[in-house]
């Protein structure tokens, strides 16, 4: 899996659905797009992992590859979030992402990584989710769904 060390990576989609071809030409057009506040829109670089060999794959894979746990690094990867094209995201030309925080210790000391995940429209919110998050500007309990008691 890739890693990086960069101050803003690159937003990183890994594809583990291959049933649908033209959806996934369809996320990448998507993504592709420019966005921002009009007369200020930029293009965003997206890492694609796009190999056979994460067909399939859920979450819990996803994240030990991208933390692996060691070194000095403590498990973390150098992103904050991770957006998986799955089964639901192919479904069609508009499936949401899923979008899956990388953080080893998410607050609250959540083990669990259903709370650490949400689907999100791609384009323009993956965008400016991964922009905020990578930034320091929201943490991603602010993307959550309110729960109401």
């Amino acid at each position: 899996m890739p890693r990086t060390d960069e101050y803003y990576p690159a937003l990183l989609v890994i594809r583990t659905d291959y049933r649908d071809e033209p959806a996934w030409q369809a996320l990448k057009n998507a993504l592709a797009e420019p966005w921002g506040p009009k007369g200020d829109e930029s293009v965003q670089e997206v890492l694609y992992v796009d190999d056979l060999a994460w067909a399939e794959a859920g979450v819990d894979e996803v994240l030990a590859a991208l933390t692996d746990g060691d070194g000095e690094d403590g498990g973390e990867c150098g992103w904050s979030v991770v957006f998986i094209a799955d089964r639901l995201t192919m479904k069609g030309v508009h499936g949401p992402l899923l979008a899956v925080d990388t953080d080893p210790e998410p607050p609250g000391g959540e083990t669990s990584h259903d709370c650490s995940q949400v689907r999100i429209d791609r384009g323009e919110a993956a965008h400016d989710m991964h922009g905020n998050l990578s930034l320091g500007n929201m943490d991603f309990s602010d993307y959550m769904p309110k729960r109401f008691f």
